[in-house]
């Protein structure tokens, strides 16, 4: 890869981030803005046509919290996810072990 792929500030590279930012600001502002609370940003393919996006962050408390959006490629799923983020569809993330009654 070239140093002037690497760089922001090319023409490739301010196109792309302001075409995100425009689609997706919640995701941005969360990517970018509110970085010390990020915890991750997760894509999982759930079968044909069917994918799930996963944000996760601290809150103020220091717990994990989740938020979901679902749909038929990567970017509806991202679209989603943005429009969860927006809507402040937050909650707190409870381990798997703990969801599963035996």
């Amino acid at each position: 890869m070239s140093r002037k792929n690497q760089d922001s500030g090319t023409r490739e590279y301010d196109r792309f981030v302001a075409g995100f930012r425009e689609a997706t600001p919640d995701i941005y502002d969360y990517l970018n803005h509110n970085s010390e609370d990020f915890h991750s940003l997760r894509f999982y393919g759930r079968g044909k046509s069917d994918v799930m996006a996963v944000g996760k962050r601290y809150s103020d408390s220091g717990d994990i919290q989740v938020v979901f959006g679902s749909g038929h490629d990567f970017f509806s799923a991202l679209l989603a996810l943005d429009g969860a983020m927006r809507s402040n569809r937050w909650r707190n993330d409870v381990p798997w072990a703990d969801r599963v009654k035996v």
